[in-house]
């Protein structure tokens, strides 16, 4: 499957979330966050912190994407490739 690498961190946390099986409303459960939190999060409203790597990790563990690598290691001039289980 080609897919072009997502050019921002927020992209690609909203990929994640739109990619997430039940969408937005059942993504906000996987960190344990309620819809309102989740939201400002996500959508990184003022006054809030936007989702840690470690919760987006949930979210792509979950929807089977690796966004959020695949943007860092692009940083990088890299490319991510995961390891078999």
């Amino acid at each position: 499957m080609k897919r072009s690498i997502l050019d921002s961190r927020r992209r690609a946390v909203l990929a994640v979330v739109a990619a997430f099986p039940g969408g937005r409303e059942c993504a906000a459960t996987c960190p344990g966050l309620d819809l309102k939190q989740f939201d400002n999060k996500l959508y990184e409203n003022p006054g809030n912190r936007p989702l840690t790597d470690e919760q987006v990790r949930q979210l792509e563990k979950v929807a089977g994407t690796s966004y959020l690598p695949d943007y860092l290691t692009s940083l990088y001039n890299g490319v991510y490739v995961p390891c078999p289980s």
